[in-house]
């Protein structure tokens, strides 16, 4: 049989399980957020790339077609 000094050991135990689980889960979503900040920041990034690489396909034609219309006003 379970004496009264026994049983608060116990609930003591199960308190303090209870604040670490609870500790764990703060962190958990402290890490959820911090992932979701990185998956917007990257998705951010891969957007900015995409507008930079047509940029660069813009200026690209538009140096070529600079360099036609100088070819032709040297002939």
């Amino acid at each position: 049989m379970i004496n009264g000094i026994g049983i608060k050991a116990i609930n003591l135990a199960i308190e303090d399980v209870a604040r670490q689980v609870q500790e764990v889960a703060a962190a958990t979503e402290e890490m959820s957020a911090g992932v979701q900040n990185v998956a917007g920041t990257t998705e951010e990034q891969t957007s900015a790339m995409e507008e930079v690489s047509a940029a660069t396909e813009e200026l690209t034609a538009l140096v070529g077609e600079l360099d036609r219309l100088a070819a032709r006003s040297c002939v």
